[in-house]
């Protein structure tokens, strides 16, 4: 900001100098006969004047423009949080509980409440690795995917994680907060799955939903435990559910009837999450996260309503009834071969 103040400081000194000059620079001065100063003007004395104001007031309007655009302040952003986390994802192909995990991820993100570009950031691991997390837009990450848990540690081992954050939009230009990986990850002790697997296989649009899911048996070593759910659409690439629960007891959730569509393709996913939200700190004073998820997800299609058995060997009645009536309406004749 010191930079724009000095802008403004010497665009008004130019104003003032300016200004003296219009004034000064339209009249010439002489010594008369008698002894005195007089003004000598080209043209009448009410034209000159004229002609100075007008030039004058253009200067003056041209240079206000300039100190506008000079003195124009960068909107600003703020840091908001940010995180690290280890997660395993596991994939629920049946109604039991999936007994392995299908990948884990290593995720590191930095979160803004406005979008910022030109920018420079980092993720300086325990090792000395450095790690790029992106130029512009409101999140900054850095993630990678591993086939176990101990190859994620390998690359990313244990200790202190420093992130940085460099650009005009935040104040002051250049940021930084660290959070610490512990040496033995805190998963939840159960893994999450759908307990109405099969029910979900065959939704019906129209009507309302539940989607249950086992208890969430936490960590001790976990100062905070919260539940996401969330549905995706694969079809249209939007996600359609997101929901968030601080209860960790929480085992159900009932999406309202019209939020799929016949046909989509979709999937269903629960998180048991286990966080400490206070293991470090910085950008201005936010505290850095770290957390271990266990993640379920779950395919599913939407298919068009069944009728009931009653309500179908009702349809079928009526429809038996009425080609009665249309038999017997006939003419004798008409039933009658000949």
């Amino acid at each position: 900001m010191t930079s724009y103040w000095i802008f403004f400081l010497a665009t008004l000194a130019l104003v003032l100098v300016s200004f003296s000059q219009v004034t000064v620079g339209n009249r010439v001065r002489r010594q008369g006969g008698n002894g005195k100063e007089i003004d000598m003007v080209t043209g009448s004395f009410s034209s000159v004047r004229r002609r100075i104001s007008r030039g004058r007031l253009i200067k003056l309007s041209a240079l206000f423009l300039i100190v506008l655009a000079g003195t124009r302040t960068i909107p600003a952003a703020n840091v908001t949080n940010y995180d690290l986390f280890n997660s395993a994802f596991y994939q629920q192909t049946s109604a039991a509980q999936p007994a392995a995990p299908a990948n884990f991820l290593f995720d590191s993100r930095i979160f803004l409440d406005a979008p910022i570009s030109g920018a420079t950031s980092n993720l300086h691991a325990p090792d000395n690795q450095n790690y790029s997390m992106g130029t512009s837009g409101t999140v900054f990450d850095h993630s990678q995917s591993f086939a176990d848990q101990a190859s994620l540690s390998a690359t990313y081992p244990a200790g202190t994680y420093t992130f940085s954050l460099q650009a005009n939009q935040i104040s002051p230009n250049s940021q930084t907060g660290t959070v610490t990986l512990p040496a033995t990850p805190f998963y939840s002790q159960s893994v999450p799955f759908f307990t109405n697997f099969s029910s979900l296989q065959m939704i019906n649009p129209n009507q309302a939903t539940t989607f249950s899911w086992n208890s969430f048996v936490t960590n001790p070593a976990a100062p905070l435990s919260q539940i996401f759910f969330s549905v995706f659409d694969n079809t249209t690439n939007m996600l359609v559910v997101n929901q968030f629960f601080a209860d960790p007891t929480t085992t159900s959730f009932i999406v309202p009837a019209g939020t799929f569509t016949l046909g989509d393709s979709y999937r269903a996913s629960v998180f048991f999450s286990s966080r400490d939200p206070n293991t470090g700190s910085g950008f201005n004073g936010i505290n850095g996260l770290v957390g271990f998820d266990r993640a379920t997800d779950m395919n599913f299609t939407p298919v068009a309503a069944v009728p009931e058995a009653g309500s179908s060997a009702l349809f079928l009645t009526a429809g038996i009834f009425a080609l009665g009536l249309f038999w017997y309406s006939r003419p004798p004749g008409a039933r009658r071969k000949t």
